[in-house]
């Protein structure tokens, strides 16, 4: 592997886990939360990318900031400030670069916070706390246009932590005690209690699909994070921490959440899994909201042509690789990893969408004979599928396939996710066998079978499989006849070539075979997969020295068959 594919390769694992350093302030960066911080000494907004990699500062106002929301179409951010003291906060507006910035409330003595946009960007509802002339506390939901101009109170809805679900309910916490979570119409008709559980329930917020409400609770002692669908259904605690959590904010795709501690003995914003797994920390800071809507660059709003037919409407390869859907899938950029899945109407391939580098997924679906990209997400390990096409694996991760889409990233425990491997990608045979890579580990691929209906714990392949450099990316077939990966070896043709190795009749593999100058080049030949027919097949070719430009080729898998044959 020559010196500069060897430095694009590093560059690669990285992002496979998101190392994306960047530097503070760069104007490139793409920033997707806005949070609350007292770094400066006065708490003020910021906002940050969704690793909490570089940061911005958009106001610098000593009373104090907080609650920041983003309006819809992410041009808008409001927040509350404090004057007088700090006996009287007020809710304002400004762009989302921190310019023109405005005070929407100007009521003394009540505390205006938690101010939430609606669907359309039209209106701004808020919570007002403030004690009445007897000395009692007195909580209320406000709405207003989003100028500030016609400032009324919501009837019937006496509470805290306002929040706008998609289709313009408004989901909040009661005040007084007990703090239960409702939804009800904008105008205050409809209520319906969600939890019941005598308990602290608040600052709920709806996922972006409207699916699912996050909220923070001291049910069970101190307040964590929870979750429930939004008729309120399927409550599950996701933290268990000494400390109190709280302020909960879906991710865009609502497959991650971000939250606020002092886990750590200081104020951080932290982010984990929709289901509470994998949680790290992120910024220090507090109050963050995650912007609903994915920022796209040009490449994310390309309109992709009409595409018809089988295999994305491309006329398919001959016994010499070519790109796949050029012009269309291959570009002048970084395309990796097409795969179709099982039944052959998804199309899913890994491209970067946004500078700095961001592998996300791009997916397809063929409905009435034509191809339509449906979904996009960012990439959290090479996507392949189980040969039933019921779950998508993720490298230590998965996905099942529900109804139409697919669940929250879940882990496969902590036989696969632990810190010292590296996989990249695993792939899986109809019996349920597990084969992947491990790239912390110099490199090397392993297999872990099932024996009585138990996972047998990973094992490295023999030399057959873990010889040369750079071994990795491994496929194997659903009946488990042969295994493909690639790897740098004596003999290749000048740097990562694919090679393939057939199950012999003893169970043993057989001698590792280079599949050829028809398959592999002298550039980075690696992560190729059969499709699910059983027809074609799909790899990653670098086309200049750089790794700049990266393609998706496809040959005709007959190869397979000729290469058994010797």
């Amino acid at each position: 592997m020559n010196s500069i594919n060897r430095t694009f390769w590093l560059f690669f694992l990285l992002a496979v886990h998101f190392v994306n350093a960047q530097r503070v302030d760069d104007s490139s960066v793409k920033y997707d939360i806005a949070y609350s911080s007292n770094e400066s000494g006065n708490w003020d907004i910021y906002l940050t990318d969704a690793e909490g990699k570089s940061k911005t500062k958009l106001t610098n106002y000593a009373g104090g900031n907080g609650y920041s929301a983003w309006s819809p179409d992410g041009k808008g951010i409001t927040f509350y400030a404090k004057y007088d003291d700090r006996k009287t906060w007020s809710i304002h507006s400004m762009n989302a670069d921190g310019s023109n910035r405005k005070r929407l409330t100007h009521v003394q003595n009540v505390w205006d916070n938690s101010p939430t946009w609606s669907p359309d960007g039209n209106k701004i509802a808020f919570a007002r706390a403030y004690k009445d002339s007897t000395a009692v506390w007195q909580y209320e939901i406000w709405i207003m246009n989003s100028d500030g101009t016609d400032q009324q109170q919501i009837p019937g809805l006496e509470g805290g932590g306002p929040y706008f679900a998609p289709d313009g309910r408004i989901v909040f916490h009661l005040e007084p005690d007990p703090g239960e979570i409702y939804i009800a119409n904008m105008d205050g008709t409809n209520p319906i209690q969600l939890t019941h559980n005598n308990a602290e329930d608040w600052h709920p917020e709806i996922s972006a699909d409207g699916k699912r409400i996050a909220f923070m609770s001291n049910r069970d002692g101190n307040h964590e994070i929870y979750v429930m669908n939004t008729d309120g259904s399927d409550q599950k605690r996701l933290t268990f921490n000494e400390v109190d959590d709280w302020y909960p904010s879906w991710s865009p795709d609502g497959s991650e959440l971000i939250f606020s501690s002092n886990t750590d003995g200081e104020r951080q914003v932290y982010k984990m899994n929709g289901n509470g797994s994998s949680i790290q920390p992120i910024i220090k800071g507090s109050q963050a909201a995650w912007l609903k809507i994915k920022q796209q660059s040009s490449k994310s709003q390309f309109n992709f042509p009409l595409l018809e037919g089988p295999y994305m409407g491309q006329k398919p390869p001959g016994i010499v690789a070519e790109p796949f859907a050029p012009g269309i899938i291959c570009t002048d950029g970084w395309e990796v990893e097409g795969v179709f899945a099982p039944g052959m109407k998804e199309f899913y391939y890994t491209t970067s969408l946004e500078e700095p580098f961001r592998p996300t997924v791009i997916g397809f679906r063929q409905h009435d004979n034509v191809w339509k990209k449906y979904i996009e997400f960012t990439r959290k390990g090479e996507i392949t599928f189980s040969p039933d096409g019921k779950r998508m694996h993720m490298a230590e991760g998965y996905k099942d396939r529900i109804a139409d889409g697919w669940s929250e990233r879940k882990s496969l425990g902590p036989m696969f996710d632990h810190e010292d491997w590296g996989i990249m990608r695993l792939t899986a045979s109809a019996k349920g066998t597990y084969v992947f890579d491990d790239y912390k580990s110099n490199d090397v691929i392993r297999i872990s079978t099932v024996k009585d209906g138990k996972r047998q714990p990973p094992k490295k392949m023999g030399p057959v499989v873990n010889t040369g450099e750079f071994t990795a990316h491994p496929f194997i077939a659903p009946d488990e006849s042969y295994l493909i990966w690639d790897s740098e070896r004596e003999g290749g043709f000048g740097d990562s070539d694919l090679y393939i190795s057939f199950r012999e009749k003893d169970g043993t593999w057989g001698p590792a075979i280079n599949m050829g100058d028809k398959v592999n080049s002298n550039k980075w030949d690696a992560y190729a997969s059969v499709t699910p027919d059983g027809k074609y097949i799909l790899f990653n070719r670098s086309i200049d020295e750089e790794s700049d430009n990266t393609d998706i080729y496809w040959v005709d898998a007959k190869i397979i068959e000729t290469l058994r044959a010797q």
